[in-house]
């Protein structure tokens, strides 16, 4: 979170109603995240004010309570360094020792001149993480913000102007977008459930979960949304006993069987 002087009035209470929204509607129990504000030559950590020290940490629906408190409570004053908090979010990737899950780093300003994608990418190679960068800005609307859309779809994120409140919604949602785009681009494949009995009389069920993207770009997005947006997820049950007509015995030799 930028904390210099130039966010105030209404900038300054738009972008707290986006990071609370951020924090409840897509931050879940499963996730480990860190909440700063940098200003100056310094970062200070909020969630530091809960456990004592800078880190990743896992969250539950009371720290996203007092994170909501903290925010609240954020003053603005001082210069902006935003290369120093990505270098912040960065020394915060870097340590986690689970490198399977999605990284993301969200950045809420009004406007910089710092010259990030080389930064960025330096500290992707000597770190091997790869996040994704959302951004959301805010304030003055003649401020040419370029540099940070481009910063954005370089790392495949993205990067929107938040103007009123019914538009945090909409543009917060977004960041499920960027990592189904992600899945999709690689291949990854979408998970089967666990199993579980089915009390209709079909035996043991496994359910396929697929993701369900737009064509083109539906009018209920944002402008910004790109085609192939995540609009929900779709689910087809299958018994388990079919798995075993796709098997042949010849292919799995003499003594097996399909379970």
């Amino acid at each position: 979170i930028d904390g210099s002087g130039s966010i105030y009035g209404e900038a300054a209470r738009l972008l707290k109603e986006t990071v609370k929204k951020v924090l409840f509607t897509l931050v879940s129990d499963l996730d480990y995240i860190d909440v700063a504000v940098f200003r100056n030559d310094y970062v200070h950590s909020l969630v530091e004010c809960v456990h004592g020290e800078p880190k990743l940490r896992r969250t539950t629906q009371a720290s996203k309570s007092y994170l909501t408190h903290q925010i609240e409570n954020t003053e603005w004053y001082g210069m902006s360094n935003v290369t120093m908090a990505f270098e912040y979010a960065f020394d915060l990737l870097a340590t986690d020792g689970n490198t399977t899950c999605h990284k993301l780093i969200v950045l809420f300003t009004d406007y910089t001149n710092d010259d990030l994608i080389p930064f960025i990418e330096k500290r992707e190679k000597e770190n091997n993480v790869e996040p994704h960068v959302v951004i959301f800005t805010y304030g003055f609307e003649g401020w040419i913000r370029k540099n940070l859309s481009e910063v954005a779809e370089r790392f495949e994120g993205y990067s929107v102007k938040i103007k009123n409140l019914p538009q945090i919604f909409t543009a917060a949602r977004e960041i499920t977008d960027v990592f189904t785009r992600k899945n999709i681009k690689e291949r990854i494949q979408f998970p089967f459930s666990n199993s579980y009995f089915d009390n209709w009389g079909q035996g043991y069920i496994l359910t396929l979960l697929l993701p369900v993207l737009s064509k083109g770009k539906p009018p209920a997005l944002s402008p910004n949304t790109p085609e192939g947006s995540f609009l929900g997820v779709a689910g087809v049950d299958l018994p388990a006993g079919m798995f075993g007509e796709f098997t042949r015995a010849n292919q799995q030799g003499c003594f097996a069987e399909a379970v």
